[in-house]
């Protein structure tokens, strides 16, 4: 159990990983989809990395070569967001604010027209409590 120093071997250490199962791991997609991506007038740098598909780091970077200071929080505005959109190849698609409102409006108006069923009321019979 000893070793040529005089000192005791690990047992149980930890085992090397086959080849194996490194064959058989799992390989990230390669292939670049061209998206249409939706735009208003403020953007965070979160919220295009998430629609472009890509990690907020790498559109930061990109934003740092075109010699824009951002951060992951910060607000980009439209022409910012347009050209950092094409620049990763995507096609922007511009939606104004109020659009966004008008069309939850009106999804909003469907739903409740479909719902309007004629129920019972309710009744509610409320007592006196004597406390004494």
């Amino acid at each position: 159990d000893f070793d040529a120093m005089g000192a005791r071997g690990r047992r149980g250490g930890r085992k090397a990983k086959s080849r194996l199962s490194s064959q058989h791991a799992f390989e990230k997609p390669t292939e670049f989809i061209a998206r249409e991506i939706t735009i208003s007038d403020a953007n965070t740098v979160a919220d295009l990395s998430q629609k472009m598909s890509v990690k907020s780091a790498e559109i930061v970077k990109l934003l740092f070569n075109m010699g824009v200071m951002a951060t992951i929080n910060q607000i980009l505005d439209r022409d910012t967001s347009t050209l950092l959109i094409e620049e990763m190849g995507h096609k922007p698609k511009y939606v104004s604010e109020d659009a966004i409102e008008e069309q939850l409006a009106d999804s909003l108006s469907a739903e409740i027209g479909a719902e309007e069923i004629v129920r019972a009321p309710v009744v509610t019979v409320m007592g006196h409590v004597d406390h004494g």
